[in-house]
């Protein structure tokens, strides 16, 4: 099924929407603003439906997942001749979000789960989808028998070259 994504102001009147994540909130996602940041948004977002859709199942009837495109307030800058430059285009942050009819409790019960039960870290699947090593594989520095970022699954290392784990190289560095 393909993905629908709408521009916040372009959404159906007869429906609400409750915004959930573009990732889960323990993992980095894509940077608004940075080179690439759009497709790798979309494809985050993507992937983190199809998880919601593992954890949560398949919204109710009249209601679905969908990408967001809202505004970002990025303010304007200028260039080193003192011109000013417009932030990058307004619709160019992206989100999960969850749209469903006006006066739909059980659409509204289920959107508010999802905003409020955000997985923590990506589920293989998700990983498959985006590129990542399975979790299983990642490994993370030792600090009193756990990982030094406190991640789920994992090989457990004393030795620095052996690491792959991003987190576990910020917090140690």
């Amino acid at each position: 099924m393909r993905i629908k994504r709408f521009h916040i102001e372009h959404l159906p009147k007869e429906y609400n929407f409750a915004v959930v994540a573009e990732s889960p909130i323990n993992e980095e996602c894509a940077q608004f603003g940075t080179e690439g940041y759009h497709e790798r948004a979309i494809k985050e977002c993507t992937a983190m439906i199809h998880q919601l859709e593992r954890v949560h199942g398949d919204p109710p009837s009249g209601s679905l997942f969908f990408i967001i495109n809202a505004y970002h307030d990025l303010p304007a800058k200028t260039d080193k001749n003192g011109r000013i430059i417009l932030p990058i285009p307004y619709d160019d942050y992206h989100e999960v979000a969850v749209m469903y009819p006006n006066n739909d409790e059980e659409g509204e019960k289920f959107a508010l789960k999802c905003e409020n039960e955000i997985p923590e870290y990506w589920d293989d699947e998700a990983r498959k989808e985006l590129g990542l090593k399975p979790a299983a594989e990642i490994v993370h520095l030792e600090e009193d028998g756990k990982s030094v970022c406190g991640r789920p699954g994992g090989k457990l290392t004393g030795k620095r070259k052996e690491l792959t784990c991003k987190s576990c190289i910020e917090i140690v560095a």
